[in-house]
């Protein structure tokens, strides 16, 4: 990320904090959830990463849906009593996505 952001000469600060954005969503939305455009895009284009810069990248609105439904049903399930916070399960996610932009 520093080099990528040093190379377009770029802020690193808002980069950084989408790329964890982006691994966050895969950890409550599972490794196969990338799209065509916005936080979840692989790899992010220029487009994506001056938008980062600037502050206006965003989940899509089917995603925004789905890590709501998501946070809340686990939510739920902890203060209901139904699981522990230690085993709600976490996705598989692999370290390559955003990180590896293009």
């Amino acid at each position: 990320m520093k080099a990528c952001a040093a190379q377009r000469k770029l802020d690193l600060a808002p980069l950084l904090g989408y790329v964890i954005a982006h691994e966050l969503a895969h950890l409550l939305l599972g490794p196969s959830s990338h799209s065509s455009h916005g936080v979840m895009r692989d790899p992010w284009s220029g487009k994506e990463l001056l938008a980062a810069e600037q502050r206006g990248l965003s989940f899509l609105s089917s995603e925004k849906k789905r890590l709501q439904i998501t946070l809340t049903a686990r939510t739920l399930a902890v203060l209901n009593g139904a699981v522990s916070p230690q085993s709600l399960p976490i996705a598989n996610v692999k370290t390559n996505s955003a990180a590896a932009m293009k």
